[in-house]
């Protein structure tokens, strides 16, 4: 039998704990009642997994902060187990908070909402699925974040937007939000636009009639027609053509399209997921993407962070690559060294989750066993940032351009710390970093950025591309 641990003080004893299971109970499901949070934690910590818990937001003569407090815990301890919060009103700014925070769902009490039994069903049944299907990895704060914000959009039919780098898990963000969505048992058609060849955009989207074109020797159906019922993610989006933007518009305003070479117009259900590594606003201000497409697109955003960002996870996801290739191929490969896990955890991965999943199954491939030592690792990460700036900075006869190094690694200084201002949330980072690094606060930043510029002009677009990000 399936255990909830219900987290409420006034369920805590035992007379009104035994009618909630009379009133509310559902089959297949034992509960757990605990009222405060040493004692939730005991509960997950146990011998016997939960696969669920619901958790009170306001305690009695306790403020709503103690109800987000134990939702941070749960969700930094115990990030897989899905958490639904109760409340006896609606209160947005706290929703919205425990979304952050990492709640899967809402749910108004029993003492409020006569349709409690139906919709304590519903989300049970819903996030026991989603449990089983959650790909996205990682317990720290952005990662937990994101899944946050994955559950609030999947409910919902909403266009959505996903930003990020490459690598950074995009995809499987567009997967998550099919398997928890309510279009799950409907196709997820995936284009990736940069893949395309410009002169066949167009008839892969919609489609085209026989002898439309030279090479059209037969109907062909497009992937929006494919999609109809379910999802269509279109990767990289910002790869494609204005004139193909122009159609995309008109196809997003009505859900009607006409193949390539009929005269018919067609009309189908779909949801519309994209993605893109570019900054599209900056597209939109070169020209080069349309701004009411954007508009449309942008209902609603979901940004994948980087891995840097992540670091905390670096260890699990690395372990969990390993045992990938180890459930594949079983050889006697026993983890990572101390100082191969801390090189992993000390690079930077501009290649993201994905440069990790290679980086690792190239030292899994080189150790034949024992433990991955550093050894096995590319140059750049085994030796780190600062070694790999060096390097950057040898001339071809080997000396040291000691002013191009000094530049690089003030890069990867300044860099850091508006990563750490940009997460404080506060105005003037700009400002903020500057006096952090000594330099003067109403203009030291860009000054030091455009001599780093004129020392590393190879730096340009890096530079360009964090910070308009």
């Amino acid at each position: 039998m399936k255990r909830i641990l219900v987290i409420d003080d006034e369920l805590s004893m035992p007379p009104a704990a035994a009618e909630f299971r009379r009133a509310h109970g559902l089959p297949g499901y034992s509960y757990r009642f605990v009222a405060t949070r040493e004692q939730a934690l005991k509960q997950l910590d146990g011998d016997e997994p939960y696969c669920m818990v619901l958790l009170d937001m306001r305690f009695s003569a306790i403020s709503s902060s103690h109800g987000l407090e134990i939702l941070a815990d749960l969700g930094r301890m115990h990030p897989e187990i899905p958490v639904i919060v109760m409340s006896s009103r609606r209160e947005p700014e706290i929703l919205i908070r425990a979304w952050e925070l990492g709640a899967r769902s809402y749910i108004v009490k029993w003492s409020d909402n006569p349709n409690f039994q139906d919709e304590l069903e519903d989300r049970v049944t819903k996030h026991a699925r989603r449990s089983r299907r959650d790909t996205i990895l990682g317990r720290s704060a952005p990662l937990t974040k994101l899944r946050g914000m994955i559950t609030l959009v999947a409910d919902h039919d909403s266009t959505v937007l996903v930003e990020g780098e490459t690598g950074t898990g995009k995809e499987l963000v567009a997967e998550s939000l099919h398997h928890q969505g309510p279009r799950n048992d409907k196709p997820l058609v995936k284009v990736d636009c940069a893949a395309l060849p410009s002169n066949l955009v167009e008839s892969e989207l919609f489609g085209h009639r026989k002898g439309a074109f030279t090479d059209a020797s037969a109907d062909h159906r497009g992937k929006v027609e494919e999609a109809d019922g379910g999802i269509l993610f279109l990767d990289e989006i910002g790869e494609l053509l204005p004139e193909v933007q122009s159609k995309f518009l008109r196809f997003l305003d009505r859900k009607e399209f006409t193949r390539i070479g009929d005269t018919r117009t067609k009309t189908v259900d779909v949801q519309i997921i994209a993605a893109t590594n570019r900054d599209l606003d900056e597209e939109v201000r070169s020209g080069r993407f349309r701004l009411d497409l954007l508009q449309r697109l942008k209902l609603f955003t979901i940004r994948t962070p980087p891995l840097r960002e992540c670091r905390d996870d670096i260890p699990a996801l690395a372990e969990y690559f390993l045992d990938r290739l180890l459930r594949r191929k079983p050889k006697p490969v026993e983890g990572f060294s101390v100082a191969a896990m801390e090189a992993l955890v000390r690079f930077d991965w501009p290649g993201n989750v994905r440069q990790l999943s290679h980086v690792v199954e190239r030292a899994f491939i080189l150790t034949g066993a024992g433990r991955i030592e550093p050894d096995s690792f590319p140059d750049e990460v085994r030796r780190g940032p600062l070694a790999a700036a060096t390097d950057a900075a040898l001339d071809p006869d080997g000396s040291l351009d000691l002013k191009k190094h000094l530049a690089r690694v003030g890069w990867s200084l300044l860099r850091d710390v508006y990563r750490q201002e940009i997460e404080a949330g506060k105005r003037g980072v700009r400002g903020r970093v500057a006096q952090r690094l000594g330099l003067n606060p109403v203009n030291g930043f860009s000054r030091k950025v455009a001599e780093i510029r004129r020392c590393c002009p190879e730096l340009e677009e890096e530079i360009d591309s964090f910070l308009e990000g």
